[in-house]
C-alpha cells in the first residue's frame, strides 16, 4: 500500500522530533579570568560534537563595564564535563563600528600587526590602532609602531598568557602602552584592536637595548613629535 502524503509528512516529522529529544543543552562556561560565568547554551547529540564551538558575548557584559562595550570576545568550547562545556578566549576584537566612529579629519591612523610571546611560551597575536592628535609625518609613525612592538614584546615576556589577556579585557595594557608610546608623538586613541592566540609554542623574545645610535634617532623622531604638536595647538588658539 502506498504511503500517503500526510503520511510520509507525519514519519518525517517524527524522526525530526526523535533527533532533538536525542540531544541535551550543555552551558558554556567562561574561564577563570570572566569569574566563570555562563555565557548561554547549545544543543548536541554527543559531548565531542561540541568542542570546537564558538559563541561571541560583549565585553561590557562579561567585565561590567560600559567603557568596554565597544569590544567582543569570542569564546570557543575547549573542553566537556557533564553538562559543562567549558570554554577558552579565542580572541578579543574592537567592533569594526567604533573603529569607524574614532577616525576623524586631521587625525592619522596608525594600525600594526605582529606576535609577541607570553612567559609560558604561548604565541599571540597583537594588533594595535594609534589615533594621533595631528597630522603625524611617516618617521614618527615609524617610530610610534616600533615602540609599540618593543613596549608589548617586552611586557608580554614576563606575563602568563591569562594575565596578558586579563591585562587587555580591563585596559591596563593599552594604557600602559599608550604612556610609553605617547613620549614621541601625543595620541589621541591607543588601544589593541585585536588579541589572537596563535597556533604552537614560542620562546619570549626579549627586546634588545636599543644601540646609540637607534636611540638618537628615535628621540630626534621625538622631538620632532613635538614640534609638529605645538604648532598644531598654537594654529588651532589662532582659529
Amino acid at each position: 500500500m502506498a504511503t500517503t502524503p500526510q503520511k510520509a509528512k507525519a514519519v518525517k516529522s517524527g524522526k525530526l522530533i526523535d533527533v532533538w529529544k536525542r540531544k541535551r543543552w550543555y552551558k558554556l562556561v567562561a574561564p577563570r579570568l570572566f569569574n566563570e560565568q555562563v555565557l548561554g547554551e547549545s544543543p548536541s547529540a554527543e559531548p565531542e560534537a561540541i568542542v570546537g564551538r564558538t559563541i561571541a558575548v560583549n565585553m561590557m557584559n562579561l567585565v561590567r563595564d560600559i567603557k568596554r562595550q565597544n569590544f567582543n570576545v569570542v569564546f570557543q568550547v575547549e573542553k566537556v564535563q557533564g553538562e559543562m562545556a567549558y570554554c577558552v578566549v579565542k580572541n578579543i576584537a574592537m567592533i569594526p563600528s567604533t573603529i569607524r566612529r574614532m577616525i576623524r579629519a586631521g587625525k592619522k591612523r596608525i594600525d600594526d600587526s605582529f606576535i609577541v610571546a607570553t612567559k609560558d611560551k604561548v604565541p599571540v597575536r597583537l594588533k594595535p590602532l594609534m589615533v594621533t592628535t595631528g597630522m603625524a609625518n611617516h618617521s614618527v609613525e615609524t617610530a610610534l609602531r616600533k615602540r609599540a612592538e618593543e613596549f608589548s614584546k617586552s611586557v608580554a615576556a614576563q606575563m602568563s598568557y591569562e594575565d596578558l589577556l586579563g591585562n587587555v579585557a580591563y585596559g591596563k595594557f593599552q594604557r600602559e602602552m599608550r604612556e610609553a608610546v605617547q613620549k614621541i608623538y601625543p595620541l589621541k586613541i591607543c588601544e589593541i584592536r585585536m588579541l589572537q592566540r596563535e597556533k604552537g609554542t614560542l620562546e619570549p623574545q626579549q627586546i634588545a637595548p636599543q644601540a646609540p645610535a637607534q636611540q638618537a634617532a628615535v628621540e630626534e623622531v621625538a622631538a620632532e613629535g613635538a614640534v609638529e604638536e605645538s604648532e598644531i595647538q598654537e594654529q588651532q588658539i589662532e582659529a
